[in-house]
């Protein structure tokens, strides 16, 4: 992800030199473009965060079910 970042950078700086009009325009699109791709990839963690308390979560109450079980 951070090579994307890298590459989508330095790609509209050089898209930037030909045209000097839409500097500001491209810069702004490119600002937005980082913030989306930060965005994305905190939702990611997120995500793979909860699936693994899930996944925890589960085990826990296999384990339990399993105690109570042999318990009896």
């Amino acid at each position: 992800m951070m090579m994307m970042f890298m590459m989508m950078t330095f790609d509209d700086d050089d898209d930037d030199d030909d045209d000097d009009d839409d500097d500001d325009d491209d810069d702004d699109d490119n600002v937005m473009m980082m913030m989306m791709m930060m965005m994305m990839m905190m939702m990611m963690m997120m995500m793979m965060i909860m699936i693994l308390m899930m996944m925890m979560m589960m085990m826990m109450m296999m384990m339990m079910m399993m105690m109570m079980i042999m318990m009896k």
